[in-house]
């Protein structure tokens, strides 16, 4: 595979290797490596073309990760995978070359006209054996002992499976999208950095609590740990619907995960209060490492102080279990229930945090909305039954739920984006918008 990302072989390391720390790359053409030199248990990563010398195979090496062709690795085990790629050429989804179908796309949940051209080109050219034409290349792994996948896939009853490499950034996890084909399906998280074994860990956390309760309208999946990651049941209905706007199913799962999860506490109880504080003190002084506008980066950052310094930290008000990234992209609606995936950003919030985020993500992300037009949507969102009864039951303003989550979600990203290179068009879209959302709250003090 030519092109190679400069990220892939970290990447391809932590999924293929996941216990396995030090990363030699070998090119074309370097000098032979003495083999005392390397330590029990080391990767060879091969960035190389077809014929690595022989002297340069080290028979206690964990294994290797070869773009070329035609290698062949005597004494190791190898698995081969095609790949399709990112708009910036990083490997997206890794296809074993054997797959009967394309299962990866049961790990994309993109939507509108686009998401179902997508999905049918890949489809198209599996049904008439042309799959290389929309494929960009070829990865295949060496290795000598199984490695936590091949434990995966002895455990897991499967048909065919599909890896997706993750979204960049501190939070990346490999998925591992397991078909069963009338067995059950299944999809395994792979934590990638240590940020990402914390979400992971609060997922596994969060849907063992949440198994206590029978949701009517709400589906989620079955959590089990396995090895470093966490093991989910498919959600996905037989039928379902992509919807960008809130529908009043969304409505009714997030009402009913408010009925079961409520409590009215102290703002300064919950621990994003404390998150909160923390990353406005680490933004003070942190360095931009992107393309990121300073200028941009300090409005916003006075615009976060200030609004942090109009709540009352003692004021009560209610809260509830949060998904915390509920947006279309994690969800399927169906006819009777929203079956909700990817629960590793929950926690307790204050409540309508939610309802807030799919408006946002969906107007900016998919939609391409300007801020006006997401404002008119959030005013609609004031009018609806579920915000209305929460503002006369609980005693809470709507504006105040609103302020919050702005605070909240925009404090949280910003500290994340600043150090992440490179920083990713959508990620100016999100910022771009969120700081005329924050220029256009008036400034009221206490609460």
């Amino acid at each position: 595979m030519k092109n190679i990302h400069p990220n892939d072989l970290k990447v391809l390391a932590g999924i293929f290797f996941p216990l396995h720390d030090h990363l030699l790359v070998l090119e074309k053409n370097q000098p032979s490596y003495d083999p005392a030199r390397l330590p029990a248990g080391q990767i060879v990563l091969a960035q190389t073309e077809p014929g690595l010398p022989e002297t340069c195979l080290y028979r206690q090496a964990a294994g290797m990760i070869d773009f070329g062709e035609n290698m062949e690795l005597p004494g190791f085990h190898s698995r081969s995978f095609d790949v399709v790629k990112n708009p910036d050429g990083s490997i997206r989804w890794l296809c074993p070359s054997n797959a009967r179908g394309p299962v990866f796309l049961k790990l994309y949940n993109g939507s509108g006209w686009r998401g179902w051209l997508f999905r049918m080109a890949f489809r198209l050219a599996f049904f008439l054996g042309l799959k290389k034409l929309v494929m960009a290349g070829s990865v295949r792994i060496f290795y000598q002992k199984n490695q936590l996948l091949d434990d995966l896939l002895e455990q897991t009853p499967h048909d065919d499976f599909a890896i997706f490499t993750g979204t960049v950034g501190d939070n990346r996890k490999a998925v591992i999208a397991l078909e069963g084909r009338g067995r059950g399906s299944h999809f395994f998280k792979l934590p990638l950095t240590e940020s990402a074994r914390r979400l992971v860990r609060q997922e596994q956390s969060t849907l063992q609590d949440l198994q206590d309760f029978s949701f009517q309208k709400i589906e989620c999946p079955v959590a089990m740990p396995f090895g470093s990651g966490l093991l989910l049941s498919d959600v996905r209905p037989g039928n379902f619907t992509n919807a960008t706007s809130l529908q009043p199913l969304h409505l009714q799962a997030l009402a009913e995960l408010k009925s079961f999860t409520f409590q009215q506490l102290p703002l300064c109880a919950l621990p994003a209060w404390a998150s909160i504080g923390e990353t406005l003190n680490d933004l003070r002084n942190v360095p931009i490492v992107n393309d990121l506008p300073p200028e941009t980066l300090q409005r916003l950052k006075d615009q976060l102080h200030q609004l942090y310094g109009t709540f009352d930290p003692y004021l009560p008000v209610p809260t509830s279990i949060s998904h915390g990234d509920f947006t279309p992209w994690n969800m399927y609606p169906a006819e009777r229930k929203l079956h909700l995936y990817d629960w590793e950003l929950s926690e307790r919030l204050p409540v309508l945090f939610d309802a807030f985020h799919f408006i946002f993500q969906s107007g900016i992300l998919i939609k391409r909305l300007p801020f006006s037009k997401i404002r008119e949507e959030i005013s609609a969102l004031k009018n609806t039954s579920l915000a209305r009864e929460i503002v006369e039951n609980e005693g809470v303003d709507f504006d105040w739920l609103y302020r919050f989550y702005l605070l909240r979600n925009v404090s949280y990203y910003l500290r994340k984006y600043v150090g992440q290179q490179p920083l990713h068009a959508q990620a100016h879209w999100l910022l771009n918008t969120w700081l005329e959302a924050l220029e256009a709250i008036p400034v009221k003090v206490g609460g």
